[in-house]
């Protein structure tokens, strides 16, 4: 395994992994929220007024990198055959409660399992890896593919409406998952 890996995995034929996240991913990050079409942001349920400058973006991903001191910002990188195609990311509470996020930043590659083969891998990474206590996951009830996944796990939803959800999300009804060790 390499040195900065956090896991290895076999996708569809190629390799990948799940890493930290480093300063050199961080241009990528800042592109995918600020030249992704504002439809498709929309689509996926990001509130755009929440969607700050470049420069803000990018020192909000500078500060999940290790570093001194508590964290209040974690995040990890998917790579496929050396290629950044994935991040997720989690902010931390004081009680060590991440509200974590995925997105899949290569197109081609929504919607064909990757996020099913490594969900529980990076849910035990949280974990294990950055030592939260608890996960708590807001997702859209109509988005229904990523409800089913979560369910399949044996994960039950309840329903909440939040004005203020983490993340970029939009306020509204969320169904809630919350996921201890």
């Amino acid at each position: 395994m390499n040195a900065q890996s956090l896991f290895e995995f076999d996708f569809r034929s190629h390799k990948g992994q799940i890493r930290a996240m480093r300063e050199e991913d961080v241009p990528k990050l800042v592109a995918y929220w600020h030249e992704s079409s504002p439809d498709y942001l929309v689509q996926m349920g990001v509130d755009l007024t929440k969607l700050s400058s470049r420069e803000a973006t990018e020192r909000k991903f500078l500060g999940a990198i290790a570093g001194d001191g508590p964290r209040k910002h974690v995040a990890m990188v998917v790579e496929l055959d050396g290629r950044l195609i994935a991040y997720t990311n989690a902010y931390v509470d004081d009680e060590q409660t991440g509200y974590p996020h995925v997105h899949v930043l290569d197109p081609e590659l929504r919607r064909h399992g990757l996020a099913r083969q490594l969900f529980a891998t990076v849910i035990r990474l949280y974990f294990e890896h950055y030592k939260l206590r608890k996960l708590i996951l807001q997702t859209n009830p109509e988005n229904v593919g990523v409800n089913a996944m979560l369910q399949s796990f044996g994960h039950e939803p309840r329903q909440l409406q939040d004005d203020n959800p983490s993340g970029m999300a939009r306020a509204g009804l969320f169904n809630v998952y919350e996921i201890t060790p």
